[in-house]
């Protein structure tokens, strides 16, 4: 290539960008409401009622959340701290430094027996009323 095919390839490439570039001109902006109450368009109107009835609906339904009794609230606490800290006891004979091989427990209306087979621990939960019994077979090594 000449010098000269070089020179017209490089003043056509930017007379187009100058060319171009100018017919990017923007139109203003104007604003357009939807909403019918501040001059928008009629037909928006049903439109806009069901999303504010859909809105206070959602909102009556959120806050009718039922109250709950503190007293129960505080029974139910002292319930579940007491049979959490039964629970601790149970495993502190079962898989503690004391371990035990064999023992018996009762929590109210439930038995339980915890015997070492083997490697094995088998612990029988029993409901004195019902008569229904639960079996779990925990091996002696997950506890060290």
């Amino acid at each position: 290539m000449n010098f000269r095919t070089v020179l017209l390839t490089i003043f056509s490439f930017i007379s187009f960008i100058c060319v171009f570039s100018t017919s990017a001109i923007s139109s203003p902006m104007i604003y357009k409401p939807n909403n019918p109450s501040f001059g928008g368009s009629p037909f928006n109107s049903s439109h806009f009622l069901n999303l504010a009835n859909e809105q206070k609906s959602f909102q009556t339904s959120r806050t009718s959340v039922p109250r709950t009794d503190p007293l129960q609230d505080f029974s139910r606490t002292v319930q579940r701290s007491l049979l959490s800290r039964l629970s601790q006891d149970i495993s502190d004979a079962i898989l503690g430094e004391n371990a035990q091989d064999s023992g018996t427990f009762i929590v109210g209306e439930n038995q339980i027996f915890f015997e070492r087979i083997g490697d094995d621990i088998s612990i029988d939960i029993n409901d004195t009323t019902t008569g229904n019994s639960v079996n779990i077979v925990v091996p002696a090594s997950a506890s060290q």
